[in-house]
């Protein structure tokens, strides 16, 4: 267990230990969420609204016949520069390019760096 004081000003500071399990840094929002027993959950804000994102696009890559990260790559590459680095021919609306490129973001996103 650990404790915090709520300081004059009606802040906390988060211990060292509960910063590193949430993995937050400065700036990141953190969700308190109150269960039904009267207890606090702590949740990682941001954590949460890509768990989100991550459930909203989950089944867009195989929907759109992507296979690998490579595939993902070759086409997030073909919509930057023009190119593809692979040998694949991607013929997608504009729609469904702007959902791959954001469900290129949010699997990058979920590579957290620990300290």
């Amino acid at each position: 267990m650990f404790t915090a004081t709520l300081d004059a000003n009606n802040q906390i500071t988060l211990p060292l230990e509960i910063r590193k399990q949430l993995r937050i840094r400065p700036g990141d929002k953190v969700q308190f969420v109150p269960s039904e027993t009267g207890e606090v959950l702590l949740r990682n804000g941001s954590a949460r609204a890509l768990q989100r994102a991550q459930a909203a696009f989950a089944g867009a890559a195989e929907a759109m016949g992507l296979k690998s990260e490579e595939d993902v790559q070759a086409l997030v590459d073909e919509v930057r520069y023009g190119t593809s680095r692979g040998s694949a021919v991607w013929n997608f609306t504009g729609m469904e390019i702007d959902s791959l490129v954001a469900y290129r973001k949010a699997y990058n996103d979920t590579v957290w760096k620990t300290e």
